[in-house]
């Protein structure tokens, strides 16, 4: 009788120990690994601090900064950004700020969509809206949806503004 219990104790040691050691060793290993792939996929994508700058053939320019910013799935030029700042600085003009939750950049084109809680204000003019794009190459900016528009002793709603940078002539639409 002795002898069948030191047996089934020592089988019961060892079948402990194998477990033990398979969860110290071989269990939490698996997860970490598979974590620290996640991680490094996410941290290969995401930029912080950003800031883009372009200047054009008339030396106007164009500075974009973001907290966050991630490289988008569908095109690698373009950029999804958070908490977003926006100036614009063109040639015998106020420079122009623009700010959002979230934007969408082209890197390549410099064409910029503004969305969620955007602000744009220029000189003692300051627009709310939920969407802006702006079109750099071809110098316009079209504002979209909710737009709240105070100015010189004036405030203006309206659904859409369309806005030629360089001409300064302006487009007001409602739905």
């Amino acid at each position: 009788s002795r002898k069948l219990l030191v047996q089934i104790s020592i089988i019961i040691l060892i079948v402990l120990i194998i477990l033990i050691s398979y969860f110290m060793f071989f269990y939490e290993k698996k997860e970490l690994i598979t974590n620290d792939k996640k991680l490094s996929k996410d941290i290969e994508n995401k930029i912080v601090d950003l800031k883009y700058s372009a200047v054009d053939d008339e030396n106007n320019t164009y500075v974009i900064t973001s907290d966050f910013g991630k490289i988008s799935v569908n095109d690698e030029n373009v950029l999804n950004l958070t908490n977003v700042k926006a100036t614009i600085n063109l040639k015998n003009s106020e420079s122009i700020d623009i700010y959002s939750d979230f934007a969408e950049y082209n890197k390549v084109t410099l064409d910029t969509f503004f969305y969620q809680n955007v602000k744009l204000l220029h000189s003692q003019h300051s627009m709310e809206s939920d969407k802006i794009y702006l079109n750099y190459s071809d110098k316009n900016m079209k504002i979209e949806n909710n737009i709240i528009y105070n100015g010189l002793n004036n405030q203006l709603i309206a659904d859409i503004i369309d806005i030629d940078l360089v001409t300064k002539v302006s487009k007001i639409y409602m739905k």
